[in-house]
């Protein structure tokens, strides 16, 4: 889980955009979720980071622990096994699993070459908007140069030694 540096929600890791609860990325960001990013979303890109985040969620517990069945998989989503289902499809589609049919329990077999793995960071879990275009149309969003926050703010989680502050390119709202 991650929290928010600056409403202190808490999300899940895969959710707002990191592999693992270890990935080196939340020791050197200022974590900000959505919501405080860009105030209220428009429906739409409200229902697009949704579904976004779920697929994330979905390649997390695939990577991390298997996906057994649709049921479990709609489970651990809290999701419609529909849902679910349309899910892994999507992902068969992309290369990121294989579906077995023939077996009695529909197998899901991920694919872990090198190149499925970088794809996967890099369509999936970056934390930067402006790599997601269909999100920054959906918001109607410009990507603006940020300076970085003060450092008077809220003390926040710190999951390793010193946070590094760096200039972000974070998308937000045109005036």
């Amino acid at each position: 889980m991650v929290q928010c540096e600056r409403c202190n929600r808490w999300q899940h890791t895969p959710c707002a955009g990191f592999c693992s609860n270890k990935d080196r990325r939340i020791e050197e960001s200022d974590y900000h979720c959505f919501l405080c990013r860009y105030g209220k979303l428009k429906p739409k890109a409200a229902n697009f980071l949704r579904e976004y985040a779920r697929q994330r969620r979905a390649i997390g517990i695939l990577y991390s622990e298997g996906i057994k069945s649709i049921t479990n998989l709609s489970q651990r989503l809290s999701c419609a096994p529909k849902t679910a289902n349309d899910l892994l499809d999507g992902l068969e589609k992309e290369g990121i699993v294989k579906i077995n049919k023939l077996s009695r329990k529909n197998e899901v077999i991920k694919i872990a070459t090198k190149e499925i793995k970088d794809y996967i960071i890099k369509k999936y879990f970056t934390i930067l908007p402006e790599n997601i275009p269909e999100f920054i149309k959906l918001q109607g969003l410009s990507v603006k140069k940020l300076a970085p926050p003060s450092k008077t703010k809220s003390p926040s989680i710190k999951l390793g030694t010193k946070r590094r502050k760096s200039v972000a390119q974070i998308p937000v709202r045109d005036e």
